[in-house]
């Protein structure tokens, strides 16, 4: 294995993260105009979250694909596919259609999710906190970026005017074309075995467990915060600018959060990084929720971003330091959890909303989140106390 740090190919991997992820990003910005546009309810505006995410409970049988060096091409084009796909949901008057567009959004989302990530960590060298972190970077400025530019387009053209995002996907994918062609996703072309991965999978699944039970705890509250922050601030203050605006400054947060943490959790436990961001998450949840319309809250707001999203890549790089010969195996495993447990925390959080009022979902949220504390504090402290 190659332990040098090659941070040209890091940024460019990061740019690839960014370019997709600014599509997919969009949907969550657009969800009060398709609940008024589509006249559907919270749980439907969720499961449209949700119709996105059932590609990527595939990740591990996407994951016997992803572990050949043509599978860079999954992650250079898609960019483009997502461009595409995402442009047009301003042109769709149908529910179902847009479902049916959304699910080809989630397919290509998961052949990008599975071998980006190791990609990356075969470029950070001896560093894969940093490596993590700068993927993550590339997804959280995507997230906070990306509500601005539909609230520019909006307010220019209109709902509909948002197909003229698309070239840019386009062009990305283009350019990485000759910046990714000598890239591979793995650093030895293993013959994939479901045996050997189903052994790889058995040796870790107490680690997996409770990886499982810490994420779904923890995206009961950041699913609802993703998903529903703008359908929320929309709600209470009736400003769609002001509820963009408020999931930028929590996703600009959450880019300096995932930005750190992963540097830092080179140098220190991961595992105490875990612990302190799991406890630390709901309270200021809670914080939040008790600033009301407060000039403060959008400060509390930045410093939830920079806490709730700082775990993900300290998660990832912990996933990865287990010794594995199929990193883009063990990285699958990870991506089905989160995705699983942000995806059903979504209809959840959606469901909640209709019955009880998202103010209410929302304190159920931070307090349900209280429960990933246990899980945080039984994983293994390091390599070396993780089954061998």
């Amino acid at each position: 294995m190659n332990d040098k740090l090659k941070i040209s190919k890091v940024i460019v991997l990061t740019v690839t993260h960014f370019s997709h992820d600014f599509y997919t990003a969009i949907l969550a910005p657009l969800l009060p105009k398709l609940i008024e546009k589509l006249q559907i309810s919270y749980f439907s505006a969720g499961f449209l979250q949700f119709i996105v995410q059932i590609p990527l409970f595939f990740s591990p049988f996407i994951s016997v694909i992803a572990n050949k060096p043509h599978a860079r091409y999954f992650v250079i084009f898609a960019p483009a596919v997502a461009a595409i796909l995402m442009s047009i949901i301003g042109l769709v008057s149908s529910y179902w259609l847009l479902v049916l567009i959304l699910f080809v959004v989630g397919v290509n989302s998961a052949f990008y999710h599975v071998p980006a990530p190791v990609m990356m960590k075969n470029v950070s060298g001896k560093n894969p906190g940093l490596g993590m972190s700068m993927h993550m970077v590339g997804g959280e400025a995507a997230r906070a970026i990306g509500p601005m530019v539909v609230l520019g387009i909006i307010s220019a053209y209109s709902f509909e005017g948002i197909w003229r995002i698309m070239p840019f996907g386009i062009v990305t994918s283009l350019f990485l074309l000759w910046l990714l062609r000598d890239v591979p996703v793995t650093q030895n072309a293993i013959k994939p075995s479901y045996k050997k991965m189903y052994a790889a999978y058995k040796r870790n699944k107490n680690v997996f467990g409770l990886i499982l039970g810490l994420s779904f705890f923890r995206a009961i509250l950041a699913s609802g915060l993703t998903t529903y922050l703008p359908v929320y601030v929309k709600h209470v203050q009736n400003d769609y600018g002001l509820a963009l605006v408020s999931l930028t400054v929590l996703e600009f947060g959450g880019m300096a959060g995932a930005l750190l943490s992963g540097i830092i959790s080179d140098f220190i436990s991961r595992k105490r990084m875990i612990v302190y961001i799991t406890v630390l998450s709901p309270l200021f949840m809670l914080f939040f929720l008790y600033m009301g319309n407060s000039i403060f809250s959008i400060i509390i707001l930045a410093v939830l971003g920079f806490i709730v999203f700082s775990i993900t890549p300290v998660l990832m790089a912990y996933v990865l330091s287990i010794k594995s010969y199929y990193p883009v195996f063990m990285n699958s495993m990870f991506m089905t959890i989160n995705f699983v447990t942000g995806s059903m925390t979504v209809l959840m959080i959606g469901l909640s909303s209709d019955l009880f009022g998202l103010q209410n979902t929302f304190i159920f949220a931070a307090l349900a989140a209280l429960i990933a504390i246990p899980f945080a504090m039984a994983l293994p402290e390091s390599e070396k106390d993780m089954p061998k």
